[in-house]
């Protein structure tokens, strides 16, 4: 569905809406524009055979200068009484740093005229983006506009901690009571037969993630609390993320392994030099 050829900061940009793009040319320029997991066709497609219906429609905006990708921005569509245009991928599955992918030196000319196709063409009544980076110029345009009429934008907080090179030289860093009980925990789960261990290969990642989504809800039951892991279709999705993710190279997935079997596993997601967290589990008792 093209929009007709634009001039953006010297650069004529065709812009098409689509619900099946070429992700391997969507890889390549999620990877030049630096994208973290929640960008790639690893995550959009899980998402997608996940939670997509009849009233939940992918609505991928992609510029093409030719046949060239230049960049795009993925969303997705939920018809009803006041359509909603939000991240594909997002809402209940908690991403973040959420922006446009862009091919290097064309991030203004894509973030103005994926801008301008939701101003002028507004494909739903409300445009809701969690997780969205407040960095760059997608961010700051929409943050201009929203501001000029009237919306709301919510903003917060994802903290981050640079480690040095070795677990030992991070607890040299630390309080004396924390390295304490850190050692003194350690020395516990190791009296009580309990090994740490990565979680590699695709039977073990899906029976590990399994029980990572089991222990997940039976630690917040215990303490009367609701969890988006409730919902079939959340499992599913990330079991099927955590293994397309493996498949590239990009997942952390770790366990803590008793007599019993499982009983703590933590998922993370590795970006470059950084590895983000994304859920854990572990035995209430």
């Amino acid at each position: 569905m093209p929009s007709g050829g634009q001039r953006y900061w010297g650069r004529s940009i065709d812009i098409e809406v689509t619900e099946a793009p070429d992700w391997a040319q969507w890889d390549t320029v999620a990877v030049a524009s630096g994208a973290g997991v929640f960008l790639t066709s690893a995550w959009l497609r899980s998402w997608i055979d996940s939670f997509v219906s009849s009233e939940v429609v992918p609505y991928i905006v992609e510029l093409r200068d030719g046949s060239e990708l230049v960049g795009g921005f993925p969303f997705v569509r939920r018809a009803g009484v006041v359509s909603r245009l939000e991240a594909l991928g997002g809402g209940a599955s908690a991403p973040d740093h959420i922006a446009p992918i862009a091919r290097p030196g064309s991030e203004r000319a894509v973030a103005r005229a994926i801008l301008q196709h939701l101003f002028e063409r507004r494909p739903a009544d409300l445009l809701a983006l969690d997780g969205l980076s407040d960095a760059g110029d997608f961010a700051s345009g929409l943050i201009d506009h929203v501001g000029h009429h009237g919306g709301t934008i919510d903003g917060i907080d994802c903290p981050a901690v640079s480690l040095p090179d070795t677990y030992d030289d991070y607890l040299m860093k630390r309080s004396r009571n924390f390295r304490s009980g850190a050692t003194r925990k350690r020395r516990r789960l190791s009296e009580a037969g309990v090994s740490f261990e990565t979680v590699e290969g695709r039977q073990e990642v899906e029976a590990t993630m399994e029980r990572l989504v089991e222990l997940h809800l039976a630690w917040r039951s215990e303490r009367g609390r609701r969890s988006t892991f409730e919902r079939r279709e959340m499992q599913t999705f990330v079991g099927a993320a955590a293994l397309e993710l493996d498949a590239v190279g990009r997942l952390r997935l770790h366990r803590l392994r008793s007599a019993d079997g499982v009983i703590a596993a933590i998922c993370c997601f590795a970006d470059d030099d950084a590895v983000s967290f994304y859920c854990s589990g572990h035995d209430p008792a």
